[in-house]
């Protein structure tokens, strides 16, 4: 039969063990995915906000109003901020499906872009189809950011 003094001491050894095995366990966590990053999320806001504001200028110009050359230097911009959204993804730790969607958001631009500038201009039909198709390219990257932030 154990002392008083050693059923104390045994009873102290259990429960510091069992606060040191919580804390270890709650200290311990698995980050599969990049932490959230609100400017990063602003930044997707803006990109798309461009985007949707060139095509849409475009869509309501006069026929003879556009010409790629009118618009050239937006979508310069606007493609500029897709690459400088990828740079940040490309070097945050695990971030590799979300490198995908922007690299296949990058990719319909640059294809949508080069169509306009092969073609001169283009009409309303085909710029509501690339206006819609990039719509549907920005909502996943903006969605993974936001996915991101309910994950911490």
């Amino acid at each position: 039969m154990l002392l008083k003094g050693q059923r104390i001491r045994a009873f102290l050894q259990t429960f510091v063990s069992l606060i040191l095995l919580t804390m270890l366990l709650n200290s311990c966590s698995i980050h599969l995915v990049p932490q959230y990053n609100a400017d990063m999320e602003e930044q997707i806001k803006n990109g798309a906000k461009m985007s949707d504001r060139l095509y849409l200028q475009m869509i309501v110009a006069a026929p003879d109003s556009k010409n790629f050359s009118i618009y050239e230097d937006k979508y310069l911009d606007v493609q500029v901020e897709i690459n400088s959204i990828l740079f940040q993804d490309e070097i945050r730790p695990k971030a590799n499906d979300i490198v995908v969607s922007v690299q296949k958001l990058r990719d319909y631009f640059a294809k949508a872009m080069e169509d306009h500038r092969n073609k001169k201009s283009l009409s309303n039909g085909e710029l509501t189809i690339y206006h819609e198709q990039l719509q549907a390219f920005w909502r996943p990257v903006l969605i993974e950011e936001l996915a991101l932030k309910k994950a911490k």
